[in-house]
């Protein structure tokens, strides 16, 4: 069992139905006008439905669900690798599909039912085993793929070690320009097919890989003075790669890969654009008492991400975020002259507009855009199509 897991009635300091209600309404305010699933009450984790039905069908996520009870109030808080608890039998499922799997769609359900099962990434060793499958299943659809040409890499950090990242490429292309692209705290390289689809039509290279503390690289975390290594490190390999244009480089990070996005934007002139897709860099790193509304999950998430000792004490958290803020580092406007843009909802409980307005203003070129009127990380075509025409802008 990870050593860190605790009684969530402990750690909320709160009755069975006082831990149910504080947890639907952190996820109601996360999620805000964007739809929770009617059971969320039930779970640790947020229910993302919507992401995961579009490969997996919903009534055979939902079969999965309801053989999951870890004894807690919320059924999934403990996940031990064990019958019952939630790594474990998605795993399970995972590995029947797996055992099918003979075409693109199918090696793409066994790579999800993986994904779902490795999630949300809290540093376990058999959510990291299904992370590793979730990137085999996909690497054997993608290499099915008639559009794209896939490949794992592994990127040198200056430090020593390595990270791991996806090179997609569209069939054909000569020396594209690339696109180095990380989710948030609980998303990994294999979860971002879909969102990158439209920057491959368009011509682009896109390596995705995770921030660091997660996913495949949770050899390194969010450090104090090396926030951009993971970047620097795909930065590098780009530039070794001569069959990609290491002169035309852009990058996006949403959420928690606020901090090491804009450092690398900062630190790397030379780049064309960034995108800083509902991207803490300021505001909830400073005010720690968010990460006390937030969904336990997320919170949780990120504390694991800058290697908090103890992340389910949650007070303590600005020992490590206080000082990875960008405005504890004196970061003012007009900073860099890499074109940056900032996009979000119009209110977002972890990524205010003050903090897009901040964000964008780091840059001579900077630009605010809000899609969605609440919630975290706006989804949807109008705002993936935004994010490809300020690539195209600058690129």
């Amino acid at each position: 069992m990870n050593k860190k897991m605790i009684s969530l009635s402990v750690l909320l300091g709160l009755t069975s139905f006082g831990a149910t209600a504080n947890n639907i309404d952190a996820h109601e305010k996360f999620r805000g006008e964007q739809s929770l699933e009617a059971d969320q009450s039930k779970w640790f984790r947020e229910l993302r439905m919507d992401n995961w039905n579009t490969i997996v069908p919903e009534q055979e996520i939902r079969s999965i669900l309801d053989k999951i009870d870890s004894g807690e109030t919320l059924r999934d808080f403990k996940n031990t690798n064990e019958a019952g608890h939630w790594t474990y039998e998605f795993t399970q499922a995972a590995d029947v599909f797996a055992k099918s799997a003979n075409d693109y769609d199918s090696y793409r359900k066994a790579s999800m039912m993986y994904l779902i099962a490795s999630y949300p990434n809290h540093l376990t060793d058999h959510e990291h085993n299904a992370i590793e499958r979730s990137l085999d299943m996909y690497l054997k659809a993608e290499s099915l793929s008639k559009t794209i040409d896939i490949e794992r890499v592994e990127m040198p950090l200056a430090d020593g070690g390595t990270i791991t990242g996806l090179l997609h490429v569209p069939k054909g292309a000569k020396k594209p320009g690339v696109i180095l692209y990380t989710g948030g705290v609980d998303k990994i390289l294999t979860e971002h097919r879909e969102s990158i689809d439209g920057l491959l039509k368009q011509g682009f290279a896109v390596l995705t890989f995770d921030i660091p503390g997660g996913g495949l690289n949770n050899n390194i975390i969010i450090e104090l003075g090396k926030e951009d290594q993971a970047h620097q490190a795909a930065l590098a390999y780009v530039k070794s790669n001569s069959k990609l244009d290491s002169s035309n480089v852009g990058a996006l990070s949403s959420s928690g890969g606020g901090v090491p996005l804009l450092t690398f934007i900062l630190n790397t002139p030379e780049l064309k654009a960034g995108v800083a897709r509902c991207a803490v860099v300021t505001d909830v790193l400073t005010d720690t008492q968010v990460f006390h509304h937030a969904p336990l999950m997320s919170s949780m998430s990120y504390g694991y991400r800058v290697g908090v000792k103890d992340v389910s004490n949650l007070d303590s958290y600005g020992e490590w975020t206080i000082p990875l803020a960008l405005k504890t580092k004196g970061f003012k406007a007009n900073e860099t002259d890499v074109p940056v843009l900032a996009i979000n909802t119009k209110d977002d409980m972890v990524n205010p507009p003050e903090e897009m307005k901040y964000t964008a203003g780091l840059s001579t070129k900077g630009e605010v855009a809000y899609y969605g009127n609440s919630g975290h990380c706006p989804d949807g075509p109008e705002a993936e199509q935004a994010i490809i025409s300020f690539f195209d802008k600058y690129m």
